[in-house]
Parts: C-alpha cells; structure tokens; sequence
C-alpha cells in the first residue's frame, strides 16, 4: 500500500471522554497493551503477516513487531531501524512466501548497514545480507511492492536507477532487475503509489503520473505480467488528479480513491468503482463523494460488501465521518457503522490521518496513523477498533435461593433490582438485562460457645470438642438453606513445639533438662482453669543435620592463577563452616586443604595448586554449628591444558577432561598476550584435541574454557559459571612465566590496618587491592619496605592485593 508524503505537526495528549453516537468502539486490552510499548509517534504503515502478528512502522525510524494483543514480540528487533533518504520512512511491508519480509521506502541504511530503498528482512529483524536493495541514483523513494506468481518482487514509487529502469521495476528474489520485465514504462517520470496484480497475472499500477511507455494513460494503467500495456482495459483518459489507492473485489471490479474528481471523464469525487474491463461501474455511486481538501489514502472491500475507507477527510456524500467511513456495497454510507467525532487530533475537531488500515478475521479493525482522539477517548497511534451490534433490552423475574448466580457471573445474596450488560466476545454491550431478585433464604445467625478440654458441646446431635467456627444448615419453609454458625473456643489447649540440641547438651523447660531425642509432655494450667498439654518434640544431634554440600565448578582463578574451589552457600543457619579437601598423590584419597567460614564466600583459592603442572581433583563438605562434619561432595577435576607443535606452523592442544557436571561444548581461547585472549573455537564436551592451524606469527597464548549450564552464586551477589585451564604458549616450555616476589601481611585476618613487608627492590612499585568481585577498590604506590594499609572503612569480606606485572595474589581477610 503506497504512502503519500506529508510533513506534520502535530499536539499530543490524552484525554478522556464519554464516547457518544457510535458502535464503533476501541478495544480497550490493545490499547492498554500499546500504552506501555512506547509507540507514540505517527504509524505511518502496518501489515498482519501469517502468523497473525503484526509489523508496524512508526516514527521516524522503528519497526516493532506485535502480538494479536498489542504486546510487543521481543523476538524481533530492528536495531537502530532505517535511516537516510527522503525523510527515512518506509512506506511498506510484504511479506514474502518464505516467511521473510520486505521493507521499501526512502532510506538509505538499516541498522547500520547501508541498503537503499528495499530491504529484506529475516523473521527475527536481522538484515537479509543476500539481498542489495535497490541502487538509487539521487534521492528517491519506494511506494509499494508487489510479489507475483514467479517469486519476482514489483517494485514502484519515484525513482531512477539508470534509463533503462525507473519507477516501476521488477526485480528478482536475488535481487537482479528481471531483464525480462517492461521495467522503462515511467522512465519519462511519475510516481507510483499502489499495485496489485489480478487473478490472470494482469497488473495494474496507479499514482501520479502521465504517460506509461510514452502513452498517455493518466494515473493508471493495467499492464500484461512482462509489463507491457494491456490494452484490453477500457480506462480511457485515465483520472484528472492522483489515484492513492487500488482494491480488487472478490468480483474483480475494481475500487479506486485518490485525489481525482473525474474518470474517464465521468464525474466521481475520490473514489469510484470500475468494472473488471476497466469501464466505469454503473452500480456504484458514492453521490457528492468526498469534499475538497479531502485527502482519501486506503480503501479495502470486507468479505460482507462492505468497503472501508481511510485518510484524511470530514464527510463523504454530506454524512459527517472523521478519517474513517464505512459504505454499503452501492457505494452509499453506511448508517449502521458511526464513530461518533470519529478520529482527531487532541486540541482540534478537525480530522486526522489514517495511513494504514487492516482488517482482522474477527471483522475487527486495526487502524494507524496520526491521531490522538476517536470520539473523545485517547487511542494509540494504532488502534484495535470493533463494530458493534446493537444492544437488546430483556427483564426476567427470579426467585432463588441465595446465592443466585447471574448470566454474567455476579452472585447475589439479597433481594433487589440488578442492572447488568452482556459483553460479546469482542466487548460490544450485547444485552441491557434487568433482573428482579427475591432471595427464599432465612438470615445468616451465629453464636459463641465456650467448653474446657476434656468435654465437648453436643448441637443438634453433633458432639464438637475442637475450638474453631462449625456451621449447620437447616432448611427453611421455602425450601432454602438457613445457615447457623457456631464458634467454638476450647480452653483444653495441646501445643507442640520442637528443640534442636548438640550432642553431649541438654535443654532445660521449665526447670526439666531433657538430653535424649524423644517427645516429652508437661500439662499446664490455663487462666480459665482448664488443662493445657505442651509437647516437646526435641532432636539430639549425633550426625550433622545439615545436606552435603556440592560443588559448583573449579578451575583457573585468572587474578591469582591459582585453582578454586566455587560452590553455592545455601540459605541456613544450621553451617558453621565448609572444608576443602584435594586428591593427594593416591587416587581415591584426600587430604584437608583449609575451609571457610559460612559468613565467607563460597569460594576457596589453593595456594599449593600449580596449574600448570597438572589437573587436580576437590571435594567439599560443611560443619554444622554442633562441631559435625557432613561427607565429601561428589569430586570435581580441573583442565590442564599442554600444547605441541604439529606439522609446519600449527599447534596441538590436548586437556584433560573437566569433570564433576554434565556440558555440552569446550570454548578454546587464543591471544597474542596473556592477558588479552578472545575466542577461538568452541567443540564437542567429548573432545580433548585441537590443531590451530592458522594461528598469527610470533608468541600465542591458549586456555581452555567450560562454561557451567547450571547458575552458581557463592556471593549471593554475582555469579560464577565457567572453569577455566591454565595458558599455554607456543613459545619455550609451553608455560606461561610469572614474576615471584617477595612478600607478607600481618596481621591476617584484620579489623583494621594492616602491615605490607616487602623486599627493598619493590619499593615504588604500584600495587592494586580488588574485592572478591573482581572490582578495583584501592591501589598505591609502596613507599617503603613496610607499607601500612588502612581497611577499617572497607566492608567485612575477602580482598586481594597484587603488585603490577606479577601473577603472584595475597589473599587478606577483613572481619
């Protein structure tokens, strides 16, 4: 559908209103869907593609895809959407037969990519590289598109290519002009606004221009499917002024609107029907038509004969309608579609513009364009819209007992007059029902009742010995339920509690020490002089209480190149602390490492780990606050990586396998530095090898990365989900050097200061302080070979001092 170029200013702002004088009504879930998407800008096209979606185009450079709901759909994204060109604007959307989309009008990139005037698209919004767009020379612009039989896409607007294509083009699904398609028919000018193709392949092209293929035709013109005029078509001196729009009938006559007061010399105010030869259809008139100034943009045919039509206007044949009208299939209006002051600005009664309309299955409509006001509500800039029948009137009389439940849901307990309405399934007042409502029942009564424990209180023949609200129902004279309740408090009182004690400890109640798990009893006395039973329900730990822990990963810590242990604390108050064990040099046997705190971060650097010597297997486990140690997790076994030189310039990497949870995919690193690696490749979880047979000249540094599908949080703050190797190089041993200093911290851990000793060469070398998030929290220079650092400030936690250019990391922990 063509879009016709306006530059406008326009007011926004929300009001509401009572709507009067309509069945046309907005659908209130999309608009209050659209409200929240961030579509405020004039919707200047739109398109339902298969899948039911909709692709609408709005500002000055977006394109959002959304549901039937008016929910935006997060899968497609045009990033920083179209730019450059006539205003940058698209002026239509297509959908191709494989699920792409076309995009055509006047820019000159797509986010970020330079394309020209047509663009397609992927489902998601990514850019179709395979596609080049059009190669415009000057500025230019498409209007619409068309897809015929054969794939090949019709191309019009205002444009020049070279002489041999302007205007009106076919193109190829790969993007080549058709060499077989007229494509010089306006090479002489014009612009082409609308096309559609007919059932028997025949095409017919309107717009603004003179001539096709040097014959005057005047703004339409019906051509074979190669683009050469077809004759066959009575259109004869064409329309005085520009046609916008063209819909073909289920009957093949043809609809047109636009800027014309005659055709072929008839006389018919911006719209006019033509019969399938291209004569004048003598059975559609549309009276005084459209007044001037109007400008009549969409027009389409419903299934029912009905013909819907958009734009800018006020009336059409002297029956006052804004922007939209609906007409009976004479071409007269239909009184029975009314929108009230139909659609406006905010601030002004005075019609807006539709450029874009569709029609749903539903026979809901969707309108776009620029608007703020349908009948004194405020809409979106695009809008559900839903014709409504009118409403009927019905009374009933109802006698009931309660509850009685109404047709629309509503339940009702007493006698009275109802008012409801009757909703359709698309939210049209269906019904005015007016229900009169006796309700049979007797009224509700209720009565306390108090007893000791030990007794119960017989009602009616029932014995009830529990306090709570017990309810009878009797049934009245009229048949109907009377409902008696009764609130019962038993001052009988048996209470139960529940005690956790260490082995060797005993819990003292009420002057009793209980030391053995079991249940224990002690009656009490209630104020009212009623018994009250207390149990204790008490546990004595012999074995620890609290579920092994697991690990999460281990692998490389990148500041301390060191191997650690990350597992995720969980949330109890039962842990004192967690222990680290690693495989000693008898496989199957560990040896304790160290352990954490349970305040502490779930994380445990090994300082005694070389990674680049070999792979280590940890296990964990965690002491509960009564002193007993749970067992070892499962193991987990870190990457070690080694590297030899294949043949010629390439290099062979072999790891040992990551061990301790399933994952699907090795990621291999590679750099020039250490220090700065990016991704190389990324193989099978059953792989250990890969040959880089292409690496750059001079010094390569690799590592080896598993990353951890499942979420892991020692911090509860940030997560850690990959493992990493050690770095290899191409160069010597294949190992990775460090620098080995000199130095010690005391005291640690510390509440405040703390003492750095250093040897005397390292004076005036920087060094930097990190938190266990890897964040710079403080940094110096040493001035001396006993450095003072003041943490008293800093957050209780685990920090890290390293001294630029070496790998060695001291860990210092602030209570």
């Amino acid at each position: 559908m063509n879009r016709i170029k306006y530059f406008l200013f326009f007011v926004f702002c929300f009001a509401n209103h009572l709507m009067f004088g309509q069945n046309v009504i907005v659908d209130p879930q999309f608009a209050s869907s659209i409200a929240s998407s961030g579509i405020v800008a004039s919707v200047n096209c739109a398109e339902r593609l298969l899948n039911g979606k909709i692709l609408v185009f709005y500002g000055s450079n977006n394109l959002v895809l959304l549901n039937d709901d008016g929910t935006i759909d997060p899968s497609f994204s045009d990033g920083t959407g179209v730019s450059g060109g006539v205003g940058a604007m698209v002026e239509c959307i297509k959908e191709t037969p494989d699920g792409k989309i076309i995009i055509a009008g006047s820019f000159t990139s797509y986010n970020g990519t330079s394309v020209v005037g047509l663009a397609r698209l992927h489902p998601d919004g990514t850019l179709d590289s395979s596609f080049p767009g059009l190669t415009f020379q000057g500025m230019g612009w498409v209007n619409d598109v068309e897809i015929d039989d054969n794939g090949n896409y019709l191309v019009g607007g205002s444009f020049f290519i070279n002489q041999n294509c302007a205007n009106f083009i076919s193109i190829q699904p790969n993007g080549i002009v058709n060499p077989t398609f007229n494509n010089n028919g306006l090479s002489n000018g014009g612009d082409i606004f609308d096309i559609e193709i007919l059932q028997n392949n025949d095409i017919i092209i309107a717009g603004s221009f003179g001539y096709y293929d040097n014959l005057l035709v005047n703004s339409i013109v019906c051509l074979n499917s190669d683009g050469t005029i077809d004759n066959t078509y009575s259109f004869g001196s064409g329309a005085n002024g520009y046609v916008s729009d063209i819909t073909i009938q289920p009957d093949n006559k043809i609809l047109l609107v636009g800027n014309f007061t005659q055709i072929n010399g008839s006389v018919t105010n911006r719209i006019c029907r033509l019969n399938p030869d291209g004569t004048i259809d003598g059975t559609f008139s549309s009276g005084t038509g459209f007044p001037g100034g109007s400008s009549v943009r969409l027009v389409l045919a419903k299934e029912n004969g009905k013909i819907l039509v958009a734009g800018y206007f006020n009336s059409c044949n002297n029956v006052s309608r804004k922007s939209l009208i609906q007409l009976n299939p004479d071409g007269s209006v239909d009184q029975t579609f009314t929108t009230g002051t139909g659609f406006t600005i905010s601030g002004s009664w005075s019609a807006a513009y539709i450029y874009s309309l569709i029609v749903l299955p539903n026979n809901q409509i969707i309108a776009g364009g620029n608007f703020d006001v349908f009948n004194g509500s405020a809409p979106p800039r695009i809008t559900k819209i839903t014709v409504c029948d009118p409403p009927t009137s019905e009374t009933i009389v109802i006698s009931s007992c309660a509850p009685y439940v109404s047709p629309t849901g509503q339940s009702y307990v007493q006698s009275g007059t109802y008012n409801e309405t009757i909703l359709s399934s698309l939210g049209c007042d269906s019904v005015f029902l007016t229900i009169n409502l006796t309700i049979l029942n007797s009224p509700l009564t209720a009565f306390s009742q108090t007893i000791c424990g030990g007794t119960s209180f017989n009602w009616n023949g029932v014995e009830y010995n529990q306090s709570g609200q017990y309810s009878q129902t009797l049934v009245n004279q009229s048949g109907c339920d009377s409902v008696v309740t009764m609130d019962l408090t038993v001052n009988y009182i048996t209470n139960a509690f529940s005690e956790q004690v260490c082995y060797g400890s005993s819990y003292t109640w009420n002057g009793q020490d209980y030391s053995s798990t079991g249940q224990y009893s002690q009656t009490l006395t209630t104020a009212a002089g009623c018994d009250s039973i207390v149990t204790l329900d008490l546990f004595v730990s012999e074995f620890a209480t609290v579920a092994i822990p697991q690990i999460c990963l281990v692998g490389l810590d990148s500041l301390s190149n060191l191997n650690r242990v990350i597992w995720e604390k969980p949330l109890t108050t039962g842990i004192d602390s967690f222990y680290v064990y690693k495989e000693t040099t008898v496989s199957g046997v560990y040896e304790l490492i160290g352990g954490t705190d349970y305040n502490d971060p779930g994380l445990f650097l090994d300082v005694n780990s070389n990674t680049a010597i070999q792979a280590y297997r940890y296990k964990i486990s965690a002491r509960d606050t009564c002193g007993l140690e749970t067992s070892p997790s499962d193991f987990h076994k870190t990457i070690h990586l080694t590297i030899n030189q294949g043949s010629g310039n390439t290099w062979n990497l072999i790891w040992s396998h990551y061990e301790g949870i399933s994952f699907g995919s090795y990621n291999i690193y590679r750099g020039t530095d250490p220090s700065n690696i990016t991704l190389l490749a990324t193989i099978q979880s059953n792989l250990n090898s890969f040959t880089d047979l292409n690496p750059p000249a001079g010094p390569v540094y690799y590592q080896i990365e598993v990353v951890n599908p499942n979420s892991c949080d020692p911090n509860k703050v940030v997560g850690y989900n990959v493992s990493k190797s050690n770095i290899v190089t191409n160069q010597n041993n294949g190992t990775v050097a460090f620098t080995k200093i000199e130095l010690s911290i005391h005291p640690n851990p510390t509440t405040g200061e703390v003492t750095v000793n250093v040897d005397e060469h390292l004076i005036g070398t920087t060094y930097v302080m990190k938190d266990e998030l890897g964040r710079t929290v403080f940094s110096g220079i040493l001035s001396s070979s006993s450095e003072k650092i003041d943490l008293s400030s800093f957050a209780s936690g685990i920090y890290f001092l390293n001294v630029v250019n070496s790998s060695e990391v001291y860990k210092i922990v602030k209570r």
